[in-house]
């Protein structure tokens, strides 16, 4: 008898393991409300971010985040700052382009990235949750990942905490998680990668000195495949 319930408890476990994880379907994940592109512009700080295993955690920046600014209705240009691994300098990458998603779905962002030839590759940026005032969690099809036409992202989508600070209150930083719990399931708290925020990147124009290289698109520290790596 006492064979049989560690037996049927063994099974409990993995069930439980299996119910965790999935391969999350993009198309049917249930994503911000009423979502309000206008108030979704401005800075970015990532928190804390879970990237599929073809990301390689030596391309992966420090002091990170995104500053949207919308140029007419709809779309925006994006500008992401960071520093990289084992530098003491920031690295700035532009001349993207993120589009409101249409009528039906407009959380369906998408990010318009432009590569070293010029050519144009559309990336899903699917906002799950924002406040628009303190946090936001967004699933993105990123890093040489593909959405097919069923929905589902392969290898899996990152999913990205961001914050109008450095850090979260605890409170948001509680509801996000609660959402993550319920709503990402290809992914477990446990396997986010904090990021550091210890001497932040200044934007350009502030008279700062700390960020090396403007990004013309794709001319950086790192070799053009580098960054694209890191997107793509």
């Amino acid at each position: 008898m006492k064979d049989v319930k560690i037996f049927v408890t063994f099974i409990g476990i993995l069930t439980t393991a299996n119910a965790q994880k999935c391969v999350l379907n993009m198309d049917t994940l249930e994503l911000q409300g009423n979502f309000d592109f206008s108030k979704f512009m401005g800075t970015w700080f990532e928190v804390k971010a879970w990237f599929h295993s073809g990301v390689s955690v030596d391309t992966l920046w420090n002091d990170y985040y995104r500053q949207y600014s919308e140029k007419s209705t709809g779309m925006a240009d994006v500008l992401t700052i960071g520093r990289p691994k084992n530098s003491t300098e920031c690295t700035q990458w532009t001349g993207h382009k993120l589009v409101l998603g249409g009528r039906l779905y407009p959380a369906r962002l998408t990010l318009k990235l432009k590569t070293s030839r010029g050519t144009i590759v559309d990336k899903p940026l699917y906002v799950v949750a924002t406040d628009y005032d303190n946090y936001a969690l967004t699933v993105e099809c990123m890093n040489r990942a593909t959405l097919y036409a069923n929905g589902t992202c392969l290898p899996d989508p990152n999913v990205y905490v961001l914050s109008r600070k450095t850090a979260l209150n605890p409170a948001d930083e509680a509801r996000v998680d609660d959402i993550i719990n319920t709503k990402i399931c290809h992914t477990g708290l446990d396997e986010y990668r904090p990021n550091i925020h210890g001497k932040q990147c200044e934007l350009p124009g502030n008279g700062a000195s700390t960020i090396s290289l403007r990004l013309c698109p794709f001319i950086a520290l790192f070799s053009v495949s580098s960054l694209l790596r890191m997107m793509l």
